[in-house]
């Protein structure tokens, strides 16, 4: 292990001045650069999913407002189109449904693919007015949203908020960082080159001075045949 080292130390000694400044530059613009877009990339998803989320509670809760003389009334019938009008009204909502006390199905926007599995996957505890969960179905990942009916608790409203478009914003923003982090990172690349070239010009020129010299003094010394 100690050979291996000293080995690449001894490669590493080799390199040039210019070229050792150059790679410490691109190392750390690409330590820099890696960590903003990293952070950028979380935070912005976060606070994207938790606008996606409060915006489903609104809806959860706008529809359980509505539904509940519904529901006690058995308008079905209206019940199903506020639950259509809802799915249509957001593009990111892609399911609602409605389920009274005892689980039965009341109206649902699945049509006649309704996945049963989602019946229990999110339910409101006890005491509380809403619960949000995220799951993922396939490719794509959803913000699901439980609303309990608050006025004679007849049941819960469930709808599901697609998480594609925050995807596509922080796609988006995403490639706009990484065109100007390239584009930055070019001019600090250019810059630095300019400036090293200037710093070791004349550590170069010692260099050379100094190697002229030990040749002068190599031909004084050597003997005369």
């Amino acid at each position: 292990m100690m050979k291996i080292f000293r080995r690449l130390f001894a490669e590493l000694s080799s390199i040039g001045i210019q070229i050792k400044i150059m790679g410490i530059v691109v190392v750390s613009i690409l330590l820099f650069f890696g960590v903003l877009l990293w952070h950028s990339y979380h935070d912005m998803t976060d606070t994207l999913k938790n606008q996606l989320r409060q915006r489903g509670i609104a809806i959860g809760t706008t529809l359980a407002m509505s539904s509940d003389d519904l529901m006690l009334s058995e308008n079905l019938s209206f019940l199903q189109q506020l639950v259509s009008n809802a799915r249509e009204a957001d593009k990111d909502v892609t399911y609602v449904f409605v389920l009274n006390n005892a689980g039965d199905m009341l109206a649902q926007s699945f049509g006649q693919g309704f996945p049963v599995e989602n019946l229990t996957k999110n339910v409101v505890p006890p005491g509380m007015p809403y619960h949000v969960m995220e799951f993922k179905t396939g490719n794509d990942t959803f913000q699901d949203v439980a609303v309990a009916i608050p006025e004679g608790s007849t049941g819960i409203i469930r709808l599901g908020l697609t998480e594609a478009s925050v995807n596509a914003v922080v796609d988006g923003y995403l490639r706009h960082m990484i065109f100007w982090a390239a584009l930055i990172s070019m001019l600090w690349f250019s810059i630095a080159y300019f400036l090293s070239s200037i710093l070791t010009r004349p550590v170069y020129r010692l260099l050379e001075a100094a190697g002229i010299a030990g040749q002068g003094d190599s031909l004084r010394q050597s003997p005369v045949a």
